[in-house]
């Protein structure tokens, strides 16, 4: 998108940073519903794409771009922890299994999308950005709906 690399260094570790936040906000959620706590935070980066997308005829700059990838990176993180202590939680008795799975595969899976998703929309603009994000929230609405029918079927035969 033109910037320099110092300009997309401090971008990339504001987004890491709020990774990391969006954790820290999981866990002080502990005690809320897992399907509550993952459908708000889904809802809100969908607000987030939203609004970037909306936002560029009024001016699409870095910190337009960065300001709302750190809200939906923060979600995003959030989203994270939520789901990987449910993993942890449901297997204790393989927790170390349970953990290198759970982090081994969300990040291949996720490493393969991003660069499949950067070849394919070549996002050199805040709106093809925004077109990138809301099919990847798409994508992880269809894979926590069927997430979350497994978890009450595996709830229910545990009973």
């Amino acid at each position: 998108m033109g910037y320099s690399s110092v300009a997309t260094g401090y971008s990339s570790l504001l987004s890491g940073l709020s990774l990391m936040t969006g954790g820290i906000i999981a866990k002080s959620m502990i005690n809320k519903p897992l399907a509550q706590k993952v459908i708000t935070a889904i809802s809100i980066q969908i607000i987030l794409v939203v609004l970037m997308i909306g936002t560029v005829p009024f001016g699409a700059n870095i910190f337009t771009l960065v300001g709302f990838t750190i809200g939906i990176h923060m979600a995003g993180g959030f989203i994270f922890n939520v789901v990987y202590a449910y993993c942890l939680s449901r297997f204790t008795k393989n927790a170390g299994i349970a953990s290198g799975l759970t982090g081994g595969v969300l990040y291949i899976i996720s490493s393969l999308v991003s660069y499949s998703f950067a070849n394919l929309y070549a996002v050199k603009s805040q709106v093809l950005l925004g077109a990138a994000n809301i099919t990847l929230i798409m994508i992880l609405i269809v894979v926590f709906i069927f997430f979350n029918k497994y978890r009450k079927l595996a709830l229910r035969l545990d009973k």
